[in-house]
């Protein structure tokens, strides 16, 4: 997590800087929002915040710890974080609902004639799964090459 200097930060000067921080967002457009923070955040605070986000989005479905876990490869602290903020605050998931509804219907669009993409666990059942390398696959292949040699002489397997 990011550290901020204690001797720096006071009172009404902190307030004074989060409050320019946020009226600053609401001079800009969507695309110049998209730039300044692409320019001010580094790839590991963007990932972060959207993974908050994205684990409030599942956590407001109705998603389980492990589920959100196994999904979004978030530490159980943070979902238990956003799942208390969710619980205290009606307004925050008010938000996060209109949120999720509003990217489903973008999610929703696409173009005509283009198969839609299969995701998540479908799409991972459905690919054959490669032997797994190591000590099976010895045996596997030790096995079938006595089998080819001689098969009335294996009385193990």
């Amino acid at each position: 997590m990011a550290k901020v200097a204690r001797g720096a930060r006071g009172g009404a000067l902190e307030k004074k800087i989060v409050r320019d921080f946020w009226s600053v967002f609401h001079k800009l457009d969507y695309k110049e929002c998209a730039y300044l923070l692409g320019k001010i955040l580094t790839p590991t605070e963007k990932l972060m915040v959207a993974k908050r986000l994205a684990t409030l989005k599942e956590l407001r479905r109705g998603s389980s710890y492990v589920a959100v876990n196994d999904k979004l490869r978030v530490v159980s602290n943070t979902i238990w974080r956003m799942n208390d903020l969710l619980q205290s605050s009606p307004r925050l998931s008010k938000i996060i609902g209109k949120i999720d509804t509003s990217s489903a219907e973008t999610r929703g669009r696409r173009k005509r004639g283009r198969p839609k993409k299969r995701q998540g666990l479908e799409r991972m059942r459905e690919k054959p799964s490669r032997p797994r390398r190591g000590l099976s696959l010895k045996v596997r292949s030790k096995q079938s090459l006595l089998r080819e040699a001689n098969p009335q002489q294996i009385w193990f397997t």
